[in-house]
């Protein structure tokens, strides 16, 4: 872990773009300058740009040299790091324990959304879920209280599950 963090710092402090920025800056500078030189001197435009080549190359070399720097340094740091955490394998799931409840997974959805208001999506879901032959046990569960009584399969009663959920 502490050359982690000796990389960690080594990263922060070379590893930036700072002298990236200042090349930038000096070939804007470059440019600048030589525009106001061809504002000044339309005449000598050809002059100012042949002497404008060289510096501007030499500048933006500076920069890529700058960029692989850079990069070297978050290479060899996402390097230590790949070594620190090796990829772990996840343990397989032969066994989905909610796969085989799938009217309780649709009632949970169902009372979701009647905890959250939804009285006409909840309606709809249960109409779907009854089409599709999914809620074939929920209809005795259902029956056995009041309020979930109110969940009926054939149209919910948003009028009198307000009234109840009101309270």
């Amino acid at each position: 872990m502490e050359t982690l963090l000796a990389e960690h710092e080594r990263l922060s402090q070379s590893g930036t773009f700072s002298k990236t920025i200042d090349d930038i800056q000096k070939t804007i500078d470059l440019l600048v300058k030589a525009r106001e030189s061809i504002a000044a001197n339309p005449n000598e435009t050809s002059l100012n740009l042949v002497k404008l080549q060289n510096p501007v190359k030499s500048s933006l070399e500076d920069v890529h040299k700058d960029l692989e720097e850079v990069r070297k340094h978050q290479t060899k740091y996402s390097k230590l790091l790949d070594k620190k955490f090796k990829d772990k394998t996840l343990p397989q799931m032969d066994y989905d324990a909610l796969s085989s409840q799938p009217t309780l997974i649709n009632r949970a959805i169902a009372m979701h959304l009647l905890r959250e208001g939804q009285f006409s999506v909840a309606s709809t879901f249960l109409t779907e879920a009854t089409k599709n032959n999914v809620l074939e046990d929920v209809e005795e569960d259902i029956t056995m209280s009041g309020t979930e009584h109110d969940l009926g399969l054939g149209s919910l009663k948003s009028e009198s599950l307000r009234k109840q959920f009101a309270n």
